[in-house]
């Protein structure tokens, strides 16, 4: 009896370690749908990553088209990851989390942008400081209702 308890037990605890495991991974969400970050800068334009070559910062997980852009990435992660962790900047301007289209983006002070579809762009170029403004608002009520990820 003892020791049909005892293997219950371990299953259980196995079973346990493999769903937090899962979960962990599954937390870990792919900015701008996997194209790399590094490219808007460097390139000039929206580049598809490497599943092979990535990085995780801030909780998020960056996707490159080569080990030059990791590297520049790690280096300097400000200057290159898209502001509000790549959701669309118009939509929080609304009040609204929503995943952006990488074709839709903007390089403005310095900073990627990106946005759910070329009408969120066009709010942006038509009043980039209020529509930065409603976002950074609505990006900190979200940040502060989810527990700090660990940056690396």
């Amino acid at each position: 009896m003892r020791a049909g308890r005892f293997i219950r037990a371990i299953v259980l605890l196995a079973a346990a370690t493999l769903v937090a495991a899962a979960s962990s991974v599954a937390e870990t969400r792919t900015a701008i749908r996997g194209y790399d970050p590094v490219a808007y800068f460097t390139m000039n334009k929206a580049v598809q990553g490497d599943p092979a070559i990535t990085y995780v910062w801030d909780g998020t997980r960056y996707l490159f088209a080569n080990t030059r852009h990791r590297d520049m990435f790690v280096a300097d992660p400000d200057r290159y990851a898209p502001q509000f962790a790549g959701y669309c900047t118009a939509g929080l301007s609304k009040g609204h989390q929503v995943e952006a289209d990488p074709e839709s983006w903007i390089i403005s002070d310095g900073k990627l942008f990106v946005f759910f579809s070329q009408r969120g762009r066009a709010q942006f170029v038509k009043d980039p400081a209020a529509t930065k403004s409603a976002a950074e608002d609505t990006w900190r009520r979200i940040r502060s209702e989810q527990p700090p990820s660990p940056r690396r």
